[in-house]
């Protein structure tokens, strides 16, 4: 029966035939499809020695493999795996799958230049966690070092050129992410000095030197786009007391919100932090809570520009501190007791804030909830 359908199939086919405004048509759309669809360039053959890893790493970089890759890690995501390699250190099994396959991923779907700053800016300060935890255990070796500065700078200057970016459309926004990038790396160049002062587990030198390297290039793009964080000529004088307005009151609920924040992390921490850390932590805390309401009093004296100081004083000291807590209460060293002088306030009320450059700013918490939780004092 099944024959006998096919041959009334290729006899009727035989009798059936195209008028040719029809098989115009068949070919027009033919050619919009082909130009929808061009054929796609061969892809380059891996080497005979490339590792399995490698060979993610290629197909991650393919537009198709983006997607793939991208719903690979959500069903790997709910079965643990996907959680487990974020925490893990160079040297684990999943390490490779965390660097090569999730964090490129998460780069490809960032939608911004500055959600990509903040995520390249995140991986950073991956980077410098595995160090400093495996040279408080003693496990730093000098290749492993200077393989995480060499990608901690690659991380670094994604995020510099994403910055960049950023500022062509929003300098203010571009501001606030190497401002934050800044106090935290600040910190961070602190917690690596000490394990390695205080534990003579490891050295980090590489790592500490990239750090100041980042450290000199943000102040350098920061002193250079102090004119481009001004408002463009042209706006009226009302247009531009209502923009000045909406980012102090922007900047008030992120210092709000921050220490919110920053007093959780210390009560979570409470258990594992010694007496002296402690103290140290609720101590800078206050320092912050104080910059505050030091801006709300400034704001209600119409001092809007000494009020955004304050408010972007105190972020400083959350994101600085932030760093510093989860460092204390997972690596057990005394962090605090080096930074505490650092810590400036924007002047006496009703004065002139501290010169901008006396401290550094960070005028909102970019990711407050981060995904990588599991990790002890990350970005």
């Amino acid at each position: 029966m099944k024959n006998d359908f096919e041959k009334r199939i290729k006899k009727a086919g035989a009798h059936i035939t195209l008028t040719e405004a029809e098989r115009e048509k068949m070919r027009a759309l033919l050619r919009e499809y082909a130009t929808m669809k061009p054929v796609r360039e061969p892809v380059a053959p891996l080497p005979v020695h490339a590792t399995f890893f490698d060979a993610w790493v290629a197909y991650v970089r393919r537009p198709i493999g983006i997607v793939v890759v991208a719903v690979l890690i959500l069903a790997l995501s709910s079965s643990g795996v996907a959680y487990a390699a974020e925490g893990t250190l160079p040297g684990d099994i999943l390490y490779p799958i965390k660097v090569n396959v999730i964090e490129p991923v998460q780069l490809a779907l960032a939608v911004s230049p500055e959600a990509k700053a903040a995520l390249q800016m995140t991986f950073a300060g991956y980077r410098i966690d595995e160090a400093a935890l495996l040279a408080n255990d003693g496990k730093l070796g000098t290749t492993t070092e200077a393989a995480l500065a060499a990608n901690f700078t690659e991380n670094a200057s994604g995020a510099a050129i994403a910055v960049a970016q950023e500022r062509m459309r929003n300098p203010t926004a571009a501001d606030m992410l190497s401002a934050g990038f800044a106090a935290r790396l600040a910190a961070y160049e602190n917690v690596l000095a000490v394990v390695a002062h205080s534990r003579n587990k490891g050295a980090t030198e590489h790592l500490q030197a990239a750090i100041q390297t980042q450290l000199a290039l943000i102040a350098s793009a920061q002193t250079s786009g102090d004119a481009s964080s001004t408002l463009p000529d042209g706006i009226p004088p009302q247009e531009q007391s209502t923009i000045a307005d909406q980012n102090v009151l922007h900047l008030q609920n992120a210092a709000d919100t921050a220490l919110r924040v920053s007093a959780g992390i210390i009560g979570a921490a409470s258990s594992t932090l010694d007496a002296s850390s402690s103290a140290d932590a609720r101590r800078e805390l206050q320092r912050a809570s104080a910059l505050v309401e030091q801006g709300r009093v400034l704001l209600k004296r119409h001092d809007e520009n000494g009020a955004a100081r304050a408010f972007q004083d105190s972020l400083s000291a959350t994101a600085r501190l932030d760093v510093l807590t989860r460092a204390a209460a997972t690596l057990g060293v005394q962090v605090f007791a080096t930074t505490s002088a650092s810590t400036t306030s924007s002047g006496a009320l009703g004065g002139s804030p501290a010169d901008a450059r006396d401290t550094v700013h960070l005028p909102r918490v970019l990711s407050p909830e981060k995904k990588g939780q599991n990790l002890p004092f990350g970005l």
